[in-house]
């Protein structure tokens, strides 16, 4: 499915700028609904939720990521051995990378979240999504 997004995302430029104006909007949404919930107190208790519910979510609403896969991984492999494994292989090493940097920056973010708590940070975060939310929609290619 992701693949077949990819594909259509890297073929067409209406859908590549349709894909960017949704994700622009859903910046602009996303900042806006911060932006009321600001003066909401944070709950007391932190709810989690398991990662098997939000992985998949990431990977389907994401499709720049297989269409990263599919542009970079290519020049990495040989032709004349096992594609599919090389593509499993590097594959695997990029997330593993990924996520040892993603935990990292998890932990300092962690750390800055204990320093800031109390100041008020939700009008920052509210003001910035949907700026940044515009810049995508009127940027250029180039």
């Amino acid at each position: 499915m992701v693949s077949y997004i990819s594909a259509l995302v890297m073929a067409s430029a209406e859908a590549f700028t349709a894909l960017k104006i949704a994700g622009a909007l859903f910046l602009i949404w996303l900042g806006i609904k911060t932006w009321r919930e600001a003066r909401v107190p944070a709950p007391a208790e932190v709810q989690t939720t398991a990662l098997a519910v939000h992985c998949p979510k990431g990977i389907l609403v994401n499709p720049k990521t297989a269409a990263f896969f599919l542009a970079f991984i290519p020049q990495f492999v040989d032709t004349s051995v096992n594609v599919a494994l090389q593509f499993v292989v590097l594959g695997t090493i990029s997330v593993a990378l990924n996520t040892g940097v993603d935990l990292i920056v998890t932990r300092w973010a962690a750390k800055a979240r204990d320093r800031l708590a109390g100041r008020p940070t939700g009008l920052y975060i509210g003001t910035s999504d949907p700026v940044m939310g515009e810049q995508r929609c009127t940027e250029q290619e180039g």
